[in-house]
């Protein structure tokens, strides 16, 4: 439907006949990376029997014979020539880092921040150029609402793709998106898994089993992908984290005009959650970092289902049709403390009038149930043709959503306080649940969008598009027998246009500009305070250029760019307000930087992959009922952000590789007050070092190592407003790895 079919994987719209590589089995969600972090042979588009023989002779590194080529409908051309800024973690550097969460596999993606998940938003919540994408996270191409925390056992790869991108993924994008690529069946066997322990008390194991099936038709295949893991965080005590998960996925016509795909996604997490530190007015609390603020018992419990149905239809060598329809359930079930000091007591200490041992705690109990819901179905047409011989690329398509939400909140009272300096970590909660809150929330989005493609010459490309949002969402809430409900419409135009030119075969500049919307209901809630909010508008410049080198193993990136919200909402909180206790318009939100990158091998024996990220951030005439933020940095988006990583085989089959991440100070969002002074809360900025360290046995077996935090630095990882999560200490793990 109308949203970039970026599940639709693999040649989308080019003849099959030539090369007869397999329509499914290319990454898709480089549709939009005319930049990308990855390494030269993730960078082709290679068939996937291509891949399996350089997965299984890893010392053989295969040059980009053929040009690197986009594989959805949206753009069909190399990459040099489509202007977006993205990075993209390849399945190789995941395996190298031993990443088992998404919060890990974005850690290097410079520009993106990690946010503490908080209530119905307990789950991956991340900034990307210092904007929220709390609402932006997708799989295949389909949004991927529901709060959790996703687990990349089945991703071949991870795009970051950023700037406001309303016209490919609809509403939100305000920073960008992240769209995970599942792994989809080969029509060569494999059988893959590994087995890891680390110093966290980390048992993981995987398994990534690939079968062709020819009895039951041409080009058919299945794949099924597994994963366990339990586990702690080194130097949060009580802390454990325990996910399972499946997802086989079963393909008909791989290579053929006709394809269709079966799949199904399921995750389990049964966690003791971890709220971290709390705030002392704008400093988090001198604390030792294995302080546990929570209780024994504390708990979250997600369930996660995801059916989807792909069909293509290749009509010809120059028209594509395409439809994907998804089911997605998430179940969420937490309880979790949030650590709070009294403003008093933080004034006192700061000011040096009370010891840190004399300082006390009080517990803020979360508690939320929710099953939310979520159907997708998009029908996506692509076409090529030559108008005065001018050749160009039409993708449109249209896209209907209906997602639902049923959360059920409610407070605590009686709750013990505790000294903040020896929190008694061993105890069972013991509070008395207060009056609860029902509610029950729908949206219902329809979209249409169209894009041209147009080849002016061999130099000079042009890109623009349209698409429509069209979005009907209701909310009603029950509170002690008081039922409020409200509802809203949302008619949301955005576009895109961009312009490519090539000095050389190897190199482009572009210029890119594009729009999108954030509707009130966007995490599908409304209220008193925001049902009355028109959408937030989001726009970008963006000046950037490409460049392949050595044989298009090496690729340089870089970009400048201009960020900019309008009708940004806050919360009114002023009680002498008419507009007390309801979002209102603050100003606007913007942000200038500057990224460059770097990736690929610089030799067959050493990879790398690099990215610095530079943001100038502020508040621009933003003035609300708590203060006048104008000129203040946006929360989370820290000025600089550095990140190295490096692998280096110097003798066969030993390959060493390490890497650092330094990201500069950055704030909460929250601004405290003392004695009429406004405190923003900030955190120091921070270096980590990690190393890995890998012997191949032989083609099939490998043995690895990681060690994380080398120099076991103390800093902090995810923020919030009202706490702040330290980073893990040191921690070794250790992993066996196979292929055949």
């Amino acid at each position: 439907m109308l949203f970039v079919m970026v599940c639709l994987t693999g040649g989308i719209g080019e003849s099959k006949a030539a090369d007869q590589v397999p329509a499914t089995e290319t990454p898709s969600a480089t549709a939009e990376a005319p930049f990308t972090a990855i390494t030269p042979v993730e960078a082709a588009p290679a068939s996937q029997s291509q891949e399996n023989a350089i997965t299984t002779l890893p010392e053989v590194t295969v040059i980009g014979e053929k040009p690197r080529k986009l594989s959805t409908l949206k753009y069909s051309s190399d990459l040099l020539n489509v202007p977006q800024s993205a990075t993209v973690v390849d399945h190789q550097t995941m395996e190298d880092q031993d990443v088992s969460t998404l919060h890990d596999a974005l850690r290097d993606v410079p520009g993106v921040g990690n946010h503490t998940g908080e209530d119905t938003a307990d789950g991956d919540n991340i900034t990307i150029r210092g904007f929220s994408s709390l609402t932006d996270f997708f799989l295949d191409g389909l949004r991927d609402y529901g709060a959790y925390y996703r687990d990349p056992f089945n991703l071949q790869e991870i795009d970051v793709l950023k700037g406001p991108s309303g016209l490919l993924f609809g509403e939100g994008s305000t920073g960008g998106v992240v769209n995970q690529v599942s792994k989809t069946p080969e029509l060569q066997p494999s059988y893959a898994g590994s087995l890891g322990f680390g110093t966290d008390m980390t048992h993981r194991a995987t398994l990534d089993l690939n079968q062709p099936l020819p009895t039951l038709g041409p080009g058919t295949a299945l794949r099924l992908d597994l994963v366990s893991d339990q586990g702690g965080v080194a130097q949060r005590d009580v802390v454990q984290n325990n996910t399972s998960g499946f997802a086989p996925t079963l393909s008909f016509g791989i290579g053929t005009p006709t394809r269709l795909t079966l799949s199904y996604f399921h995750l389990d997490e049964n966690d003791i959650p971890d709220y971290g530190l709390p705030w002392m007015l704008n400093i988090v609390a001198p604390v030792s970092r294995n302080l546990f603020y929570g209780f024994k018992d504390d708990y979250l419990r997600i369930s996660v289902d995801m059916e989807t149905l792909k069909f293509e239809q290749d009509l010809g060598s120059n028209v594509t049709l395409g439809e994907i329809v998804r089911y997605s359930d998430y179940y969420h079930d937490i309880r979790v403390t949030d650590p709070t000091i009294p403003n008093s007591q933080a004034v006192s200490y700061i000011g040096g009038f009370l010891p840190l041992n004399q300082v006390t705690e009080t517990p803020r109990m979360l508690p939320f149930l929710s099953t939310d819901t979520d159907f997708d179905e998009q029908t996506n047409v692509s076409w090529k043709f030559q108008t005065a011989g001018i050749k160009q690329t039409l993708s449109a398509g249209m896209e209907v959503i209906d997602q639902t939400s049923d959360p059920t909140t409610s407070g605590f009272t009686g709750v013990p306080s505790e000294l903040l300096s020896a929190p008694t970590e061993s105890e069972f909660f013991s509070g008395t649940q207060g009056p609860v809150t029902q509610a029950s929330a729908s949206v219902n989005t329809l979209s249409f969008y169209g894009m041209d493609t147009v080849d002016m010459d061999e130099q000079w490309e042009l890109v623009f598009g349209m698409r429509w949002d069209g979005s009907n969402s209701s909310y009603k809430k029950s509170y002690t027998g008081v039922v409020t409900a409200f509802s809203r419409t949302d008619n949301m135009p955005n576009w895109r246009a961009g312009l490519i030119f090539k000095p050389q075969p190897n190199g482009s500049v572009y210029f890119v500009s594009g729009t999108s919307t954030d509707p009130s209901a966007e995490q599908l809630a409304l209220s008193t305070a925001t049902a009355n909010d028109p959408p937030e508008q989001n726009i970008t410049y963006e000046v950037g250029t490409k460049w392949d080198f050595m044989g298009n193993r090496l690729h340089l990136t870089g970009a400048l760019f201009w960020d900019e919200q309008t009708n940004s909402r806050i919360l009114d909180t002023n009680p002498n307000d008419s507009t007390y206790n309801q979002d209102v318009d603050a100003g606007d939100e913007r942000v200038v930087g500057l990224e460059v990158g770097i990736a690929g091998n610089i030799t067959t024996e050493w990879s790398v992959q690099a990215g610095y990220t530079y943001l100038d951030s502020e508040y621009v005439n933003y003035v609300s009922s708590s203060g006048n933020f104008t000129g203040l940095p946006l929360a989370n988006c820290p000025q600089d952000t550095l990140d190295v990583w490096m692998t280096y085989e110097f003798l066969k089959g030993f390959q060493l590789g390490g890497g650092a991440d330094w990201v500069s100070s950055r704030n909460a969002g929250a601004f405290g007050n003392d004695n009429g002074v406004n405190l923003l809360e900030t955190v120091p900025d921070y270096v980590i070092f990690n190393a890995m360290a890998k012997y191949r046995i032989d083609k099939n077996i490998s043995l690895q190592a990681n060690l994380l935090n080398l120099t076991d630095s103390y800093y902090i990882d995810n923020i919030d407003d009202s706490h702040a999560g330290p980073g893990p200490g040191t921690t070794l793990l250790v992993s066996t790895n196979f292929k055949f």
